[in-house]
C-alpha cells in the first residue's frame, strides 16, 4: 500500500464524534530536537523545548497504547528520532509487544551507521528518509545544512542493506517541493524510485503558527487527526497535532494522567466538538483550518511554550 493509499484509508476510517474509539495509530516522539533548521518548519526556532524522550516513559506509552488497540506505532513527530541513543531500543520493544507496523521518518543526516542497522535489525516495518531537495545548493538552502551528499549516501547504503541482507523492511522517501525545488525533486526521485517501494512527492502544506515559503495543500475541519491518532510527545504530552511546534494544543500530561483517560477527557472531547461544528476561534487549530494568523490561547497553558501568544 503506497503512502497516498495508507493515509485514504485511515483518514477513510476516521470516526468523527467527541469519543471516538481508541486510535490504531500512535506517533511517538523519541527527540523534539533536530540538527537541521528547515524552511518550512518551526522546529529550529525552540531549542529551548529540545528533549529526548526517556525510555521508561517509551515503554509505558508503547505497552498501554497496545493493551488499548493500538497496533501501528511511528517514532517521529517533530524532531529527528535518531538524537535519541534509545530508539532502536524502543523500536525492539514494540515488536515485542506486538506492534504490527512500526516505522519512522529520519532526515538522513545524524547518527552512526551502526545506529542504522540496530534499527533496522531491530525489526522496523518501514523506514522513511525526508529529503526535501535534488541538488546539493538547494539542499542547504533548503535544510539550513549542507550534506546533501551524505544523505544520498546513507539512503544508498540503507538500500544495498536490504538487497544483500534480505530484510523485509519498506523503503520511503517523501519530499516536500517549492517552485524553485520541485524540478531537481522530480529528477531524484526518477533516480532512486526503481529501487524503493515508493518517492512521495507533495507540496508544502501550512504549519500553524509559522512562517512557511509557499503554501500549497491546507487542512479543513473536522481534522482527522484529531479523532483517529494518538500525538504523544518527547515530553509526554497528549498533543492534539504533529504540526504544533509550540505545545499549544497539548492536551494532557501523560507523566500523570493514563493514555486512556487522557483520550477520552473532557478538553479532548471539547476539542473534537468543536471541529465538528467548525468553531475553532482562538485555538491554534483555527488559525490552521482557516489559514489565518489570529492571536490564540494555548490549551493548557502549564504544557505550552512560555511565547504562546494570548
Amino acid at each position: 500500500m503506497s503512502i497516498r493509499e495508507r493515509i485514504k484509508t485511515i483518514v477513510k476510517a476516521t470516526v468523527f464524534e467527541a469519543q471516538p474509539p481508541f486510535p490504531h495509530v500512535l506517533m511517538l516522539e523519541p527527540s523534539s530536537a533536530c540538527n537541521q533548521s528547515c524552511l518550512f518548519c518551526g522546529n529550529d526556532k525552540r531549542p529551548h523545548r529540545h528533549r529526548n524522550l526517556p525510555m521508561d516513559r517509551a515503554a509505558s506509552i508503547l505497552t498501554q497504547a497496545y493493551a488499548l488497540g493500538t497496533r501501528e506505532v511511528g517514532f517521529y513527530l517533530r524532531g529527528e528520532p535518531f538524537l535519541n541513543p534509545r530508539l532502536a531500543d524502543m523500536v525492539a520493544l514494540a515488536k515485542q509487544l506486538g506492534y504490527e507496523y512500526v516505522y519512522l521518518s529520519t532526515n538522513g543526516s545524524v547518527g552512526s551507521w551502526k545506529s542504522y542497522v540496530a534499527v533496522i535489525d531491530a525489526g522496523i516495518d518501514s523506514f522513511k528518509f525526508s529529503i526535501n531537495a535534488g541538488k546539493p545548493d538547494d539542499y542547504a538552502a533548503t535544510h539550513g545544512l549542507d550534506v546533501f551528499s551524505h544523505v544520498i549516501d546513507r539512503l544508498r547504503r540503507v538500500i544495498a542493506y536490504r538487497e544483500e541482507s534480505g530484510a523485509a523492511f519498506k523503503i520511503y522517501v517523501s519530499s516536500t517541493y517549492t517552485a524553485a525545488t520541485k524540478e531537481g525533486i522530480l529528477a531524484l526521485r526518477d533516480e532512486f524510485a526503481p529501487r524503493i517501494d515508493e518517492f512521495y512527492v507533495h507540496g508544502t502544506c501550512r504549519v500553524p503558527g509559522e512562517e512557511g515559503v509557499e503554501v500549497e495543500r491546507f487542512f479543513r475541519a473536522p481534522c482527522p487527526m484529531v479523532f483517529n491518532r494518538l500525538h504523544v510527545t518527547a515530553e509526554g504530552y497528549l498533543n492534539l497535532c504533529c504540526f504544533d511546534f509550540k505545545n499549544a494544543l497539548a492536551a494532557v500530561d501523560l507523566n500523570v494522567t493514563p493514555l486512556a483517560e487522557a483520550w477520552n477527557s473532557p478538553l479532548c472531547a471539547t476539542m473534537r466538538k468543536r471541529h465538528m461544528d467548525a468553531s475553532l476561534e482562538n485555538t491554534l487549530c483555527g488559525n490552521c483550518v482557516n489559514g489565518t494568523d489570529a492571536p490564540y490561547a494555548p490549551l493548557v497553558s502549564e504544557l505550552a511554550d512560555k511565547d504562546v501568544r494570548p
